[in-house]
């Protein structure tokens, strides 16, 4: 349905159909890749035992070989040595028994060495390496407090060697079903400030997992791995980590192929919402999105920002990180332009421009004028109780002054509350998934501002307060078969 150029990277020409798979879907899809990956290593000149290590070492073979690698260039050609692709905060580095993991966002080095074979010899590893964690691959249990990491594993197909996790806000039902089968054991993370009890509440864990991915550093544990995919900038750079993940489990062929999918359906995206963008506007032009979070901080001032020297309880932030205002532009759409916010506006947090907020509500009135799809990402702890009634209350906007505002006129407000799971705390799928799949956030966007349900059906982040979409709950029993119990 589309024609790509000499290359094979670009698309040249035409209208593609995005085909919208859901994480179930996806769920079988990496299962095949998995079938695959077992008789491709057969093909390698050695071989493997169930636990992926290495039968018989022999002197001289390259057990990272090409095909074994990460692969950081569109066409899927091997590299030799260490490298990134879209992804700014991460490498690998490999060598013939071992490979060298850095969290370049934290200065942690991993070496990552193949079970089965020597052990590294320390006077082969570079300097920033000769105090690095060591960890036999692939890892057998890895556990994990951050939600984000989840579906990482899961578009692997890791839930497998998942043993315990923080459940808390969770969405995959097929994670649900083995909290409730106890395969995966919940533990909550720990957010106080005192050392000595977030030691005490992680105690145990180092003895349950042999690797556990999260956001902070445990003192005196071993085996944490900070996981910063959310740190990077664009939208690619933070699927890309799929690849960090990969690597101790030495499963960067099946990482490989999940990136691509998601980078082609990226650009099949973008591809059809340029071809709306020129349909709806011959002469120029696009709609403006805007991301906007209301917040009152009024029972907890200490969190509240000093905004043109006063502290303000009550405020509207637009947020700007990069990522958003690429997934605007990729939508066929730009985002609403610093010009259009008057002397009351002040960036905050995140840096200049990220995050600009504003506690004057006349002021933000007079921006939204000019937004024709709003995104209102405020924080709400039962967002099946969030309504368009609330969303009008908090921006103070009467039914009589809807005609004023663009996205008010043409039903399009916004929430990334579509897909809830039922756990403790009501996870959101998009603080879930939507770091690792940017094709299905940017086509919901197209699909939501241009009108286009039939060629990108928005279900799975995004849903419509404007026209009375409610949230979906998932739980345990919407797993798809093929997410098994092992007891």
């Amino acid at each position: 349905g589309f024609e790509l150029d000499e290359d094979n990277r670009e698309v040249k020409s035409g209208c593609v159909i995005y085909t919208y798979m859901s994480r179930p879907m996806r769920f079988l899809a990496v299962a095949a890749l998995l079938a695959s990956a077992a008789a491709f290593d057969s093909e390698l000149g050695f071989e493997l035992d169930e636990d992926g290590c290495v039968k018989e070492f022999k002197e001289g073979i390259d057990y990272f070989s090409a095909p074994r690698r990460a692969m950081f260039v569109k066409d899927d050609v091997g590299v030799p040595s260490k490298t990134t692709g879209f992804a700014k905060l991460f490498e690998i580095e490999y060598r013939l028994t071992f490979k060298i993991v850095r969290n370049k966002q934290t200065g942690d080095v991993f070496v990552l060495h193949h079970c089965g074979t020597p052990a590294v010899d320390p006077n082969t590893l570079p300097e920033d390496a000769a105090n690095a964690t060591t960890f036999s691959v692939p890892v057998k249990r890895v556990g994990t407090d951050t939600t984000v990491t989840l579906a990482f594993l899961e578009e692997l197909g890791l839930f497998h060697k998942l043993v315990i996790a923080d459940t808390s806000y969770a969405t995959s039902p097929c994670l649900q079903k083995l909290e409730r089968c106890g395969d995966t054991t919940h533990k909550a993370s720990w957010w106080g400030d005192n050392e000595t009890e977030r030691i005490a509440h992680y105690d145990g864990v180092d003895e349950m997992s042999d690797l556990f991915f999260t956001s902070f550093a445990i003192a005196n544990f071993t085996e944490e791995v900070r996981f910063s995919a959310t740190g990077d900038p664009s939208l690619l750079g933070r699927a890309e980590w799929v690849k960090f993940v990969g690597a101790f489990f030495n499963k960067e062929p099946e990482a490989n192929r999940v990136f691509r999918d998601i980078e082609r359906s990226l650009v099949e995206t973008q591809t059809v919402s340029y071809n709306a963008q020129l349909a709806a506007y011959p002469s120029g032009g696009a709609p403006v999105i805007a991301f906007m979070t209301y917040t009152d901080c009024s029972g907890n001032p200490s969190w509240c920002p000093t905004i043109g020297g006063v502290v303000v309880t009550k405020y509207y932030q637009i947020n700007r990180p990069e990522y958003k205002l690429e997934a605007i532009l990729k939508a066929g759409c730009r985002p609403l332009s610093l010009s259009a916010l008057d002397s009351n506006f002040h960036p905050v947090w995140g840096g200049p421009n990220r995050i600009i907020a504003v506690p004057d509500v006349k002021s933000l009135h007079e921006a939204l004028t000019g937004v024709d799809v709003l995104v209102d990402e405020t924080y709400e702890y039962n967002n099946t109780a969030y309504t368009m009634d609330t969303f009008l209350s908090n921006y103070e906007i009467s039914h009589g002054d809807q005609d004023a505002f663009p996205f008010l006129r043409n039903d399009k407000v916004l929430r990334l509350d579509a897909t809830l799971g039922k756990t403790i705390y009501g996870g959101t799928d998009w603080y879930e998934a939507g770091v690792i799949r940017p094709d299905v956030f940017v086509a919901e966007l197209a699909s939501y501002t241009y009108d286009l349900p039939d060629t990108f059906p928005a279900e799975m982040f995004m849903r419509n307060l404007a026209t009375g979409h409610l949230p979906r709950v998932l739980t345990w029993e919407d797993a798809e078969p093929r997410c098994v119990c092992n007891a």
